[in-house]
């Protein structure tokens, strides 16, 4: 192994593996707290959806039974 060279700047070396380290501790500290909260306000936000949902379908019923009431307005009127 005559070819390896020794490294005069070791330090630095051992300085940028470190700081490289750090980096990716601090990238997947972050995606699991992106992860944790995603999945802490998953369930508020399904919930959400399905109560939108149902209030819709509500919505519809009233106003079919409004527009039953105006039908009934109509005739009642209609009469002599």
């Amino acid at each position: 192994m005559a070819n390896v060279k020794e490294h005069d700047k070791l330090d630095e070396c051992k300085s940028i593996f470190v700081s490289w380290v750090w980096m990716i501790g601090i990238i997947v500290t972050l995606a699991g707290a992106t992860i944790a909260v995603g999945a802490m306000y998953w369930p508020l936000e399904t919930k959400q959806a399905t109560l939108l949902d149902d209030h819709e379908k509500r919505i519809v019923k009233m106003e079919g039974v409004a527009d039953d009431l105006d039908t009934i307005k109509t005739i009642l009127r209609a009469r002599p």
